[in-house]
């Protein structure tokens, strides 16, 4: 269902959503993250972004209280697609400085992969106002790390064929710092 929304293809993240009886006033759990982090997007799919920003206010919430960092980062990114959706260009860039000074110091790329080749040019625009100085908030750091994020989107071209590609396209791979917080699984001799 991801894949399909990120081609366009709302009405299956719709289905998706209601084949599992999900709605924004749900009572929010952990276990369940990964389902409501979904059913925000296809909020803002749906061009209901006020849903889905008060649904990432509730699991940000959580998130923080448990602290669970790479969550809290997902979160971000997508109220910054979501208030961009709304036409807010200036707080969807100042969530995304949040996010990306967070994500440096962990060495995070990949949740900003995750969220589609719509990220990029946002991410484009943050580059380009902290040069100017009209974005407050990132440092020489934080550009090379936004730039080492837009580097892992891939070239342009890439980025414009990407909702159409493949899974197997999509992938981006871990960055070093990613690979070492993976859980290693264990599973019993035969």
């Amino acid at each position: 269902s991801r894949l399909r929304l990120l081609q366009g293809n709302t009405d299956a993240g719709i289905r998706w959503v209601d084949e599992r009886g999900l709605t924004d006033h749900d009572e929010l759990a952990y276990p369940r993250e990964s389902e409501y982090l979904m059913l925000a997007r296809v909020l803002v799919a749906q061009r209901d972004a006020g849903r889905a920003l008060r649904l990432l206010d509730r699991l940000e919430s959580l998130a923080r209280s448990q602290g669970r960092t790479g969550s809290v980062l997902r979160m971000l990114v997508l109220r910054s697609l979501a208030l961009h959706s709304l036409g807010d260009q200036p707080a969807a860039l100042s969530v995304l400085v949040r996010a990306v000074s967070m994500s440096r110091s962990a060495g995070y790329v990949q949740v900003f992969a995750d969220e589609g080749p719509s990220v990029a040019p946002l991410l484009r625009v943050v580059v380009g106002a902290g040069r100017r100085g009209t974005l407050p908030g990132l440092s020489g750091a934080g550009e090379e790390h936004v730039n080492r994020i837009i580097r892992a989107f891939g070239s342009p071209a890439r980025q414009r064929g990407a909702a159409t590609a493949s899974m197997a396209t999509l992938i981006v791979p871990l960055t070093d710092r990613e690979v070492e917080r993976q859980p290693v699984e264990h599973f019993p001799e035969p």
